[in-house]
């Protein structure tokens, strides 16, 4: 995909404007948005399951069931009874698929609490 392809579908999409030389932050939050909302309408039909989106800040649990890989990066999919969410992927998420996971979602990251008690980073 060229360039002025890209810059082209992204006016479309009301991303950016003319003016714009440059994707800001804010541009690239709503397109990791769009992206995370497109993979939870994709599972939630695959799950039979309602996609909610992960809190902001406070806390999530549920059962960390596999990975997903998209354009904005690798998340994981954390399962409840009714719902499901998709966090930032750990690599310490890797040893505890299946498991019940318990995270803390500050403002930067999130961290989590597994089975055993420890917090990881």
């Amino acid at each position: 995909m060229t360039l002025a392809v890209r810059r082209n579908y992204l006016m479309k999409q009301r991303i950016i404007d003319k003016a714009q030389h440059r994707l800001r932050q804010a541009d690239l939050d709503t397109l990791k948005a769009r992206d995370l909302d497109d993979a939870g309408a994709f599972l939630s039909e695959k799950m039979g399951k309602a996609y909610t989106v992960a809190p902001a800040k406070g806390r999530i649990e549920g059962i960390c069931r596999k990975s997903i890989d998209y354009a904005s990066g690798r998340f994981a999919v954390i399962e409840r009874a009714k719902d499901f969410s998709l966090v930032l992927w750990r690599d310490v998420l890797e040893r505890n698929r299946g498991k019940a996971v318990s995270g803390l979602i500050p403002s930067d990251g999130v961290f989590w609490c597994l089975t055993k008690g420890r917090s990881i980073a």
